[in-house]
């Protein structure tokens, strides 16, 4: 089972920063999560929230902002001393090429529209071949349809907050691989079905590591956690 750093090792450090996701690559991780938005400037920027008033020392909203306003500000939300940037998608990327994480890039499009954000994510990630190395995700599914129409080669994965019947077969119907269900959803059964019909299966936020065994011992693709350290170690014991 794959551990997946959720907004980096964002237990211990400023989430979605370089500072985290360096931070999960030190102790372990199989891979980061982050969240992407549009800014002003058609820019693709890691930040979770629609506006910055958040994580960072100023206030406005991710569209109304151009790259070089946005990082005009200091992203430490909950932690002091790091004196963290926001990142643009293509800087994560570069720095991905040093090592060989798996990168899942949520699409943060389900309040705002942000026109060609599709697109220009595809682009980028066909500008570095990371085609193998990248799962798409997001809440908004006609975005997930769009991503597949415009390179079918890369996974794609429905995130979800509800209880579905059976999300497993749901998928079929929007033509993407795999699922990422709320924890609180996920059952034995589910992990089950959905390693008999190869359908990956990364649930979110899974923070206890007796579920994490519990997982891992059902055959769970992956997890994405704030703790990838503690969620290593229970995984080499």
């Amino acid at each position: 089972m794959k551990i997946f750093a959720h907004r980096g090792y964002s237990r211990n450090y400023p989430e979605n920063t370089m500072v985290a996701f360096k931070a999960a690559e030190q102790v372990g991780a199989d891979g980061i999560e982050l969240d992407v938005h549009l800014t002003k400037d058609h820019q693709i920027v890691v930040i979770h929230d629609e506006t910055i008033n958040r994580t960072s020392n100023g206030s406005g909203k991710i569209k109304d902002m151009t790259v070089k306003e946005l990082k005009s500000f200091t992203y430490d939300y909950r932690f002091t001393g790091f004196n963290t940037s926001i990142s643009t998608l293509d800087e994560v990327f570069e720095w991905l090429k040093e090592n060989q994480l798996m990168c899942n890039v949520e699409l943060k499009n389900n309040l705002y529209e942000y026109k060609g954000l599709e697109e220009k994510v595809i682009e980028l990630i066909k500008d570095y071949s990371f085609d193998r190395r990248i799962v798409l995700s997001s809440f908004n599914h006609h975005s997930l349809l769009k991503c597949k129409e415009i390179n079918n080669s890369i996974e794609c994965a429905a995130l979800y907050s509800d209880k579905l019947v059976h999300p497993e077969r749901y998928i079929e119907s929007i033509k993407v691989e795999g699922i990422h269900p709320p924890i609180k959803y996920v059952t034995d059964e589910l992990i089950v079905d959905c390693k008999k019909m190869n359908v990956p299966i990364r649930p979110y936020t899974v923070n206890n590591m007796e579920t994490i065994e519990r997982l891992a011992q059902l055959g769970c693709t992956a997890v994405f956690t704030d703790v990838p350290e503690e969620a290593r170690k229970k995984m080499k014991n």
